[in-house]
C-alpha cells in the first residue's frame, strides 16, 4: 500500500443540510457534498425557468431528479427528466440543463472526473 493511500480516508460521510461548501449562482444553488480527486457530488436546486450555457469537457455525468423536472439537452437530443428519472452522458457532448417549470427542481448529480459541474452555471449579476 503506497503512504499516499494510507493518509486518505476510505469512507466520507456527509450529514443532511452540512455540504461541504454552498455556491449560489443566477438561478442555481449548489451543495458540495463529496470532493475527491477523481469524481465530485452534489445538490444542485435550480430555481423556476434557470438554464446553463452550453458545456462540454472532459468525463461522463450521471444525474437524477429529486424534486421538479429537469430539461437536459445533450448533443441535439432534449430529454425531460421527471421526479425519479436518472440520466446518464458523456461530458464531451455539448450539454445544458434547464428547469421549464414553475416550482424549484432538485437533482442530484455525480461527475467524474471532478470538474466542478458548478462551471455550467452562469455567475450572479
Amino acid at each position: 500500500m503506497k503512504a499516499q493511500e494510507l493518509q486518505q480516508p476510505k469512507i466520507k460521510i456527509v450529514r443532511k443540510g452540512k455540504g461541504l461548501k454552498f455556491l449560489k449562482m443566477e438561478g442555481f444553488q449548489f451543495e458540495f457534498l463529496i470532493q475527491r480527486k477523481n469524481m465530485e457530488m452534489l445538490l444542485v436546486h435550480i430555481d423556476p425557468g434557470a438554464e446553463t450555457d452550453t458545456f462540454a469537457h472532459k468525463g461522463e455525468e450521471s444525474h437524477m431528479v429529486l424534486k421538479g423536472e429537469l430539461e437536459v439537452i445533450v448533443g441535439h437530443e432534449t430529454f425531460l427528466l421527471k421526479e425519479g428519472d436518472s440520466i446518464w452522458h458523456l461530458s464531451s457532448v455539448p450539454h445544458k440543463w434547464r428547469n421549464p417549470t414553475a416550482k424549484t427542481t432538485k437533482v442530484f448529480a455525480v461527475a467524474v472526473p471532478r470538474t466542478s459541474i458548478s462551471v455550467l452555471a452562469r455567475p450572479s449579476k
